[in-house]
């Protein structure tokens, strides 16, 4: 079965919202792109969905340009916090479910959420976490922060861990848990590629796993 189609609105085509517009495009999704400045709308009109310039200050205007089905709405609007604060108040009193806002700093998205905001985010710290993440553990492929103290982590099978059955290794209380494998060489039972972890599987060192965890436990797991 097919990833269902959904229909978002992404709201500010800077770097931040064109990004975002690329990626819901790959994944198939229908894409509105409104801004106020036509020469971004010229340069999104070819792929997205519908590319609509609009004063997106003017909830009047907003309203009548917005669809009714949108099941998401980016508000990237860079560093103009009253614009973006404001679409976001438009937002959330047109009863749009889901708004995810570009944040400037902790107090500008401390107000977006207080006007309505469903998911604040600010690209450049999260980059940032990301990048700090993967330098500090040498060993990591990837690093993917979800909150101040728990995050996932994929590096390659520890050798300790290839000797017997995931269930034995008794990994949850030590503070982390493997979530999903990719395994290095294709088999007859076993794909190369993600997936599901099963509890009696015996992993091989040239395996990768993710595994999630606090991060104080993965960071001695990597060190």
């Amino acid at each position: 079965m097919g990833r269902h189609k959904k229909s978002f609105a992404v709201i500010g085509l800077g770097d931040f919202g064109e990004c975002v517009l690329d990626a819901l495009l790959r994944r198939g999704h229908d894409v509105l792109a409104i801004d106020r400045d036509e020469a971004r709308i010229q340069n999104v009109k070819d792929r997205a969905t519908l590319a609509v310039r609009a004063d997106v200050g003017d909830r009047s205007v907003l309203e009548e340009v917005f669809p009714d089905n949108v099941y998401c709405a980016v508000v990237g609007l860079g560093s103009d916090e009253h614009a973006s604060t404001l679409v976001t108040l438009h937002l959330a009193k047109m009863g749009v479910a889901r708004i995810v806002v570009e944040a400037t700093d902790p107090q500008h998205a401390e107000i977006l959420q207080m006007v309505g905001a469903t998911r604040v985010v600010n690209p450049e710290e999260e980059a940032a976490e990301h990048v700090v993440g993967l330098l500090a553990g040498p060993d990591m492929l990837d690093y993917f922060p979800v909150s101040d103290d728990f995050c996932l982590i994929e590096i390659h099978v520890p050798e300790s861990w290839a000797k017997e059955p995931l269930a034995e290794l008794d990994l949850r209380e030590r503070g982390m848990q493997v979530v999903a494998v990719r395994a290095a060489v294709q088999g007859s039972d076993r794909d190369a590629g993600w997936h599901l972890v099963d509890p009696d599987e015996i992993l091989s060192p040239e395996d990768i796993v993710l595994v999630a965890g606090s991060r104080e436990k993965l960071d001695q797991l990597v060190e």
